[in-house]
Formats: structure tokens, sequence, C-alpha cells
């Protein structure tokens, strides 16, 4: 996993408008990228449920074509100790996952995140399963 790209004081660089409390990893395969996330540094401000301080993970995706060969379930088993490096002075990471996504649910608990038993109504999809990984 890396950094999207950004400028020499680290930030990544903003392109179509992107919220500049979000940066962008790249997961790669072999330096090949194949998938992508977004950390929202500002995510608890805007969700109610995280709490103050914690992270956000947004936008994670694999392209289809690097799909069904456990690069998903590997990213999310890397993210604890990567986002501790990454973010040093943070202790969590929240999302949320449709609940009519059982496969990306299971990859998350897999990878050490936590179901706090709550669903989050926010969402344009549906209800959403509200996980938590504890980065200490």
């Amino acid at each position: 996993m890396g950094r999207a790209p950004a400028d020499r004081d680290g930030h990544v660089i903003e392109e179509g408008g992107a919220p500049a409390d979000r940066d962008g990893h790249v997961i790669e395969e072999g330096g090949t990228p194949v998938g992508f996330f977004a950390i929202d540094r500002s995510y608890a401000e805007a969700h109610e449920f995280a709490e103050p301080g914690a992270l956000g993970l947004r936008m994670f995706l694999i392209d289809h074509k690097a799909q069904g060969r456990g690069i998903a379930s590997g990213a999310c088993t890397m993210l604890k100790t990567y986002l501790a490096k990454t973010y040093p002075e943070r202790s969590l990471c929240y999302l949320t996952v449709n609940c009519r996504n059982p496969h990306a649910r299971k990859a998350y608990l897999n990878g050490g995140f936590i179901d706090t038993g709550a669903l989050y109504h926010g969402g344009a999809l549906g209800p959403q399963h509200i996980l938590k990984l504890e980065l200490r």
C-alpha cells in the first residue's frame, strides 16, 4: 500500500475537488496498482457514532480484474499496521459497509475490524453495519 501522489510536504494532490481532509492510498500487487482507499481525517466530525478524532475508511475498492485473488482480504489485514504507522496520532478507524455486502463485511472482520452492532441509516443505499478498528 502507498499514498496517492502528494506534494513535497506529504499533502495529497487534490484532483477534481477532493476534500483536503482525505488522503488517497493505493493498493499494489507486485508494484502494479490494483486498488484504492481514502482515509477521512474528519470522519468523526460528520458521523456522531465515531469517537472524536477517529479516522474513517472510505472508497475501498479493488479493480474488478484483480478480484478473487485475496487482495482485498490481504489489504484489510494490513490496514491496522499501515494506518497506525501512517497516522500515529490516531487510535481508531471506522467504516460503514452495506448490509447487502456480506463479502466485504467478512473481509473487514477478518482484517481486525469489530462490528459495533449498530447500523448507520444515513447512506443512500440502505442500512450499513458500523465497524471499527483499534489502531493501538
